[in-house]
């Protein structure tokens, strides 16, 4: 009875089942499963005694499967629906029949073994796994054309309180209420011509399958992820032994590596270690030369003597070497194809099935209020959170060199623009829609969140953009990559444009300091350099959100000819600063026309939040056109109204208003010469006060 051996029998039956599940289509495996239904009076019934016939058809089995004596049928695996603990079954035996195909249904019958041919003999634990697996101690033949009996017999005489439940195919696949098997579930023993096994539809839901004794396969290939390679790289290929009896000896099983593309080449070696039936053994290939940079195919093939089943002995699997870049900035538009710069995909879960895409035009979820243009140009990377739930990928880097920090300073910062809409707007999608800024240090093998940000923004009604920046001033001389991973809980997709990487070491101006104070209705800036090399000056810029800047106006450089080491003071005075917050920066430009930017000054306005700012008015006076440049606190829809001296309104013009500085065109060709007043009015009352010009 082997009850001393039980956990070893139960772990043997386990790798039976696993190597079952597993073979391919030479192996052979066939699932018989229509008309799913359940029953506890098949297989081991639930009385002292059981029997139970069935009947497969040649249609249902394959009329090519299991007719050869190289490619015999011996193993059958039997679906339990529910069990307690391993329950033991002792005399259980399964015996096989070709019967003739004209032979497709039972009639209640007495109980009779003529003909059947005995595979399987053996006290038996049945547990709580799915699929239950019976190798065959005689394999067995089937003659072509013909239907498959299968008899499962169960003499112990213990009753069972506590019956298992099978999952049984019904009828067969022509018919439901099909009579395709018999029982007998009694207390009494069976006796051949005297007991009779009644007729029933239900049969057990069964797998019937070829492993072969002597079968090696590739499992795995493990190749480093895609990055920059200055050095050797480790390779490893998992080799399994999905045979049924025959162990692999150590040296007894060749790997033949071929890496294809601009890193040709040929590696062989031979397994360390004994392989059981069922167990793995990874063989390492330490010296893979991957330095040249583009796309790596890998192909893995084994070698064994005695190989019964050869369609499992290779596997290809693929990476890239990425380029070292040194020149910065790093601009990612998503313009070209391949990508210049962002173009490898990290899974870390989910389907794998490359969630980052990249979209040429507008794109539009059936939930999304609208379409999704990009942000510039015709391309944008998009992150596919709506069709693919639990996806977690990551759109990643070349290799990125960053220089050491230099004595004026340094800049090193990552920018770029992320969509945002509402739908989708409560439950988990607000959390786990998201994307995430990573950097990884080792060679993309392990990656660190930077920085989090969620799709679901309320500032966002209709799908737009946002800039995000995050500084690396941390990682300055290091090589890194840089991702961005896009995780999804079948929410909305999720756009990434115009991204831009700066890492300056060496900066032109030394600056010392940049604040601002608010004095009465304005705001005044002052900031101080300690050094500068072929500076042209400062673009002073202004922002109502922190986000989007634009120019306010330009500061040239007090230095002789853009040079100077000593301390230089600088100032500015906003006269018509906006009404709730002002962000101020600093855009230095150099005379070659490169730039870095400065930190960010925050100052508070006291006016009412719903106020408009007309920023300043020009040419005046004016001929045909009126430039007006607008600071408004929200995206809003107003009306430019004209009045002259005694109030009268004599030019209206309807205007689109986004959070920020904005420039209107005013023509005023009709307006007669003289002296007027503009201002600007919406709906919600926001209105500017008026500001007065001449024709």
């Amino acid at each position: 009875m082997r009850i001393k051996n039980l956990p070893h029998l139960l772990s043997a039956l386990f790798v039976l089942i696993g190597l079952l599940n597993s073979t391919d289509s030479q192996a052979q495996n066939i699932v018989i499963s229509s008309n799913p239904n359940t029953s506890q009076n098949i297989v081991t019934g639930n009385s002292s005694y059981h029997v139970s016939e069935s009947i497969y058809l040649d249609s249902e089995i394959g009329s090519s499967n299991f007719v050869t004596a190289n490619q015999p049928l011996n193993y059958i695996a039997i679906n339990v629906l529910t069990s307690g603990l391993p329950i033991l079954y002792g005399k259980f035996a399964i015996y096989l029949k070709n019967v003739p195909a004209t032979t497709t249904t039972f009639t209640t019958s007495s109980y009779d073994k003529t003909g059947y041919t005995k595979v399987y003999g053996d006290s038996r634990y049945i547990t709580n796994s799915q699929w239950q697996a019976f190798p065959l101690l005689t394999p067995f033949v089937r003659t072509p054309g013909t239907n498959l009996a299968v008899m499962f017999e169960r003499l112990d005489g213990v009753a069972r309180t506590s019956p298992i439940t099978f999952v049984a195919s019904t009828g067969n696949s022509n018919s439901i209420s099909a009579t395709t098997a018999r029982h007998w579930n009694s207390v009494d023993s069976p006796l051949a011509g005297i007991s009779y096994l009644s007729a029933s539809a239900y049969r057990p839901n069964i797998q019937f399958a070829f492993i072969p004794t002597n079968d090696v396969a590739v499992k795995e290939i493990l190749l480093p992820p895609s990055s920059c390679f200055s050095t050797p790289q480790k390779v490893r290929v998992v080799i399994s032994n999905v045979g049924t009896s025959t162990p692999i000896t150590q040296g007894n099983a060749t790997v033949k590596l071929t890496v294809f593309g601009p890193n040709g080449s040929i590696q062989n070696l031979t397994n360390t270690h004994w392989i059981d039936p069922g167990f793995t053994d990874t063989i390492d290939f330490p010296t893979v030369n991957l330095s040249a940079i583009g796309y790596n195919p890998v192909r893995a093939r084994v070698f064994f003597n005695g190989d019964q089943n050869v369609a499992n002995d290779s596997l290809t699997s693929s990476n890239f070497t990425t380029p070292f870049t040194n020149t910065f900035p790093v601009i990612e538009t998503a313009e070209n194809v391949p990508s210049d710069h962002i173009a490898y995909i990290k899974v870390l879960s989910g389907s794998g099935s490359y969630t980052w895409r990249k979209q040429t035009g507008k794109i539009k979820n059936p939930e999304l209020t609208d379409s999704l243009a990009p942000h510039s140009g015709n391309k944008f990377f998009y992150f596919n959170a709506y069709e693919i739930n639990g996806s977690d990928e990551i759109l990643h880097s070349e290799c990125l060199n960053l220089p050491a920090a230099g004595p004026n300073g340094n800049q090193y910062y990552v920018s770029f623009w992320m969509s945002h809409d509402t739908s989708y707007s409560s439950g988990p999608y607000i959390f786990y829609d998201s994307l995430y800024l990573v950097i990884s240090t080792d060679k993309a093998k392990t990656w660190t969140r930077l920085a989090g940000y969620r799709r679901n923004n309320p500032n966002f009604t209709v799908p737009g953009w946002q800039n995000h920046q995050y500084d690396l001033p941390n990682y300055a001389g290091q090589s890194i990559q840089l991702g961005f991973e896009g995780v999804s809980k079948f929410g909305n997709i999720i756009g990434l444009d115009d991204i831009n990487i700066v890492a300056e070491s060496s900066l032109p101006v030394k600056l010392i300091s940049f604040a601002g104070e608010r004095t009465g209705a304005v705001n005044r800036l002052f900031w101080t350099t300690a050094s500068e090399t072929n500076n042209k000056g400062f673009e002073l810029q202004r922002s109502i959100d922190g986000t989007n800047f634009s120019a306010l106006s330009f500061v040239a450089t007090k230095s002789d000819n853009g040079n100077s080491n000593t301390q230089l003071n600088y100032d500015f005075t906003d006269n018509t600063p906006f009404a709730t917050t002002n962000y101020y920066r600093l855009k230095q430009t150099d005379k070659d026309g490169k730039f870095i930017y400065s930190n960010v000054v925050l100052l508070k306005g006291g006016r009412n939040n719903g106020a408009l700012t007309i920023s300043s008015l020009y040419p005046n006076p004016a001929v045909n056109n009126l430039k007006l440049a607008i600071a408004s606190p929200t995206n809003s829809k107003v009306t430019m109204v004209i009045t002259d001296l005694a109030g009268k309104i004599v030019l209206q013009q309807p205007a689109t208003l986004t959070i920020g500085d904005n420039t209107l065109n005013v023509d005023i060709k009709q307006l007669s010469k003289g002296a007027y007043s503009i201002k600007v009015l919406c709906a919600d009352g926001c209105n500017s006060a008026a500001v007065r010009f001449i024709k």
